[in-house]
């Protein structure tokens, strides 16, 4: 859950190594739970695309593609 954007706008259903199948149990309740609740869906999407359109703009996107091709 690199700096929390998942837990922040979703449901974090922790690290699950190999196959993944060991993760489906937990991942197809994360998604009830979410289909479960509009209002809650409905506000962690609003706020995940605000954090989208802050986070990736195109300043952002130059800056770091300047800085890799210095490399």
């Amino acid at each position: 859950d690199p700096e929390s954007v998942t837990s922040r706008f979703g449901v974090y259903v922790g690290r699950w190594d190999g196959s993944g199948m060991d993760a489906v149990d937990s991942f197809a309740e994360a998604i009830e739970r979410l289909l479960d609740d509009d209002d809650r869906r409905l506000q962690l999407g609003h706020k995940g695309r605000e954090w989208v359109r802050a986070t990736h703009t195109r300043d952002h996107f130059a800056a770091a593609f300047t800085r890799l091709a210095a490399v």
